[in-house]
């Protein structure tokens, strides 16, 4: 679901733990602003991002819990970190 027209939005994308190796640039605040085209998805992202599927990844979208097929809108934020596990 892209829209034709070159069409895009701005998103801020925050990567955490593992999953910063796969930020665009050297950013040593885990984030970055991308472009993606108008309809864009979070697994649209993640392609882009090049994270593979096989990749646990948690994601919320503006602080809440997020599915991969929710469509992303001008000044979102995306934070993705993996699954945590610890404690005593």
């Amino acid at each position: 679901m892209i829209a034709a027209r070159g069409e895009s939005v701005r998103i801020q994308v925050q990567l955490f733990a593992t999953l910063s190796r796969y930020l665009p640039g050297a950013s040593a605040t885990h984030g970055a602003t991308i472009d993606v085209p108008d309809g864009s998805t979070i697994r649209d992202v993640l392609d882009r991002l090049g994270i593979p599927d096989e990749v646990p990844v948690i994601t919320l979208l503006n602080g809440r819990d997020a599915g991969h097929e929710e469509t992303l809108k001008e000044s979102d934020t995306l934070t993705m970190f993996p699954p945590l596990a610890g404690g005593a």
